[in-house]
């Protein structure tokens, strides 16, 4: 949602190619562990869910609640296959397609409503073309504005980044450094916090995209996040498509 921002020679490239060069690209997921042990920190992975027909179709998916389809079921069990160590605890948005994937590991999930993707009102089920066509002032204030842009019958990005943060911060403070925690949810929570941690506007959001089941770990150290790797992916790429 939204217009593809060009960010050639921006802040936001900077950031970017500063994510690409994480340890995620040295050392996988496999470091994560290790590095809440080394340096006593707290590592939020924000895990998106595995795909749903509405995916694979290009449709808005917020608040519809739709389970997986056959390759998302197949990428949240590749998903808990590859993860090199369990999570300490983990966390899920209440809708199916979060707690389905999060399910996948075999251990107690707890739900947490803050990860609750974004209300998409009433662009629920539309594909693009479709929305575009109907929607299209609406767009034009999304571009310029997702903060306080508020789809129609639902919410602005600002409100989700609002709560999703809260929710971040309420999981964290149930936690001691030194842990990795998993928090299974949505593709606009998890671009909206990534923001966030990289000190962003949320205009930068789409930079922050993510397939299905990729994963974005966050450390949160003297009270802020701060990115550690960003749609790093254990689900071979043939599994994405």
């Amino acid at each position: 949602m939204g217009i593809e921002r060009d960010i050639a020679d921006s802040p936001y490239r900077l950031a970017k190619l500063l994510v690409g060069l994480s340890m995620a690209s040295e050392e996988g997921a496999e470091g994560l562990w290790q590095r809440a042990r080394d340096r006593e920190v707290l590592i939020l992975c924000l895990v998106r869910h595995g795909q749903t027909s509405w995916n694979a179709s290009r449709r808005f998916l917020g608040r519809t609640d739709i389970g997986l389809d056959e390759v998302g079921r197949a990428q949240a069990l590749s998903f808990a296959r590859a993860l090199p160590e369990p999570f300490a605890q983990v966390y899920a948005s209440p809708l199916c397609r979060a707690q389905q994937t999060a399910r996948c590991l075999g251990v107690e999930v707890i739900e947490a409503p803050e990860l609750v993707e974004l209300d998409q009102g009433e662009l629920e089920g539309l594909d693009g073309p479709q929305a575009f066509a109907r929607y299209a002032t609406f767009f034009q204030r999304w571009a310029a504005d997702p903060e306080r842009a508020m789809v129609p019958g639902g919410e602005s990005l600002g409100q989700l980044r609002d709560r999703a943060l809260r929710g971040v911060r309420r999981i964290a403070a149930q936690h001691r450094p030194g842990q990795v925690l998993g928090l299974f949810t949505h593709q606009m929570v998890i671009a909206a916090l990534t923001c966030v941690a990289l000190d962003e506007p949320l205009t930068a959001w789409r930079s922050h995209r993510v397939e299905n089941t990729q994963l974005t770990a966050l450390e949160l150290k003297h009270g802020r996040l701060h990115v550690l790797a960003h749609g790093l992916s254990l689900v071979p790429v043939a599994e994405h498509a």
